[in-house]
């Protein structure tokens, strides 16, 4: 790990592995972090965003900028998809949105502590917005 100054650092300073919470997370710390498009995992090379804890510095992933057009296909595919959902009845949405909520639950933990570690709030904070997340959903 580097700190946003080039300096190496570790993560003792939070004693938290990020590699294995990442890694909890089904994300891959050793590349560029990509993320869903269209329903797709997306894997692109450049430009990345670096994301730094704010409370040490520490950088805590680099993040894949998706290109203009993999935006412009995935707001289609979603326009489309809610097309396609506006014709399902409401309890069947609810059951889609409640195995959402359920797989996000699963990891209530790890998401509260990625909220923490990339907010710079406290433990309590970032587990608390996933949990306000789920009551909602």
């Amino acid at each position: 790990m580097v700190n946003n100054a080039g300096t190496p650092t570790t993560m003792q300073s939070t004693s938290v592995d990020v590699a294995a919470l990442f890694r909890r997370l089904g994300l891959n710390t050793e590349q560029a972090i990509s993320g869903t498009y269209n329903g797709q995992w997306l894997a692109t090379s450049d430009p990345t965003i670096e994301s730094f804890n704010p409370s040490t510095g520490d950088l805590l992933a680099r993040v894949s900028v998706p290109s203009a057009q993999d935006v412009e296909a995935t707001i289609a595919a979603a326009k489309s998809a809610q097309r396609e959902l506006r014709k399902m009845p409401a309890p069947q949405r609810g059951h889609i949105l409640r195995d959402i909520r359920t797989a996000l639950a699963e990891h209530v933990d790890d998401l509260g502590m990625l909220i923490t570690l990339e907010m710079g709030k406290i433990k309590a904070e970032g587990r608390g917005e996933v949990v306000e997340f789920l009551d909602v959903a």
